[in-house]
């Protein structure tokens, strides 16, 4: 079945990669939902849906789905570690109940996960080996994944599970390159941290692996994760660059220079990819690749 031939639900679809989800399913000519907790709209078939909200969980049509996305949750690790009993309904109770309804209607999971379900202290650790997250967010994503997991190899449930772990996604639309850039414009000095290590992967390369992974027949756990691990230090002298500044205006600094605690700070953040590339054909994205897609006017 093509993707014209498959309806599609986003959980999420008003965040970054979900936003960007639904424009790609729709180019390709896809049906796609999307839920938000703050509008509906019939016209652009954006439905309500709020995950603290146990009706509303509940209440949700699940009919008709081919594949559902999961591109909700707290993230924001302040946010978890001060909301605990609503960011355990959102990103556990919540999904697990609604994953459930989907599933039992026939309808495939796409289950947005995270590198943070690793302490960050293995090199390039992969698909199969074991977790051991080190913040609450990482322990809420591995409760999911594990049910989810059972729940996908039960003898009655025919639709698959895919969990797909991410590390850090970036886009020239976020919040921290937007004020690099207006910065750097300004011919103002930017401080990026040079202790805080990431694996960059951009939109296009998450959305379009998202998609591939989405389309396979079967269940499993999945990568996407950039090539080697970096600094935003590096980035931020790398954007400069490609965006015409000097690097004169480019200042590193530690986490402890700017007076911020870092709850995750992996010395290792990128995630091996052998299983998902023998499945799909992706490779980890190329740090230059990933530099390419974060200056691309088009984008």
């Amino acid at each position: 079945m093509s993707m014209k031939e498959k309806r599609f639900l986003i959980i999420g679809g008003e965040g970054l990669i979900g936003t960007a989800l639904n424009e790609s399913i729709r180019l390709q000519g896809g049906v796609v939902a999307t839920t938000s907790r703050r509008q509906r709209d019939a016209i652009k078939n954006i439905i309500f849906l709020d995950l603290q909200n146990e009706r509303s969980v509940a209440e949700l049509d699940v009919s008709g789905y081919n594949i559902a996305y999961f591109c909700v949750g707290l993230s924001k690790y302040t946010d978890i570690e001060t909301n605990v009993s609503i960011s355990q309904q959102i990103n556990v109770t919540g999904t697990l109940h609604l994953c459930a309804r989907l599933m039992e209607s026939g309808c495939s999971i796409v289950f947005l996960s995270t590198s943070a379900v690793f302490d960050g202290e293995r090199l390039y650790p992969g698909e199969n080996d074991p977790v051991c997250p080190v913040t609450r967010y990482g322990r809420q994503k591995c409760e999911v994944e594990s049910a989810l997991t059972m729940r996908g190899k039960a003898a009655n449930v025919s639709a698959t599970v895919k969990i797909v772990r991410l590390s850090k996604v970036l886009s020239p639309n976020m919040a921290l390159i937007n004020d690099w850039r207006n910065s750097l414009f300004r011919k103002e000095i930017i401080t990026p941290l040079m202790d805080l290590r990431l694996s960059p992967v951009s939109l296009p390369y998450v959305v379009d692996g998202l998609l591939r992974i989405g389309m396979l027949e079967q269940s499993g756990i999945f990568h996407l994760s950039g090539a080697r691990d970096t600094t935003y230090a590096d980035i931020a002298r790398e954007l400069a660059l490609r965006w015409g500044y000097p690097l004169s205006l480019v200042c590193p600094v530690t986490a402890m220079d700017s007076d911020l605690d870092l709850p995750y700070a992996p010395k290792h953040p990128s995630l091996g990819m052998n299983q998902t590339t023998k499945a799909t054909a992706i490779a980890p994205q190329l740090f230059e690749d990933c530099i390419a897609d974060l200056t691309d006017k088009a984008i």
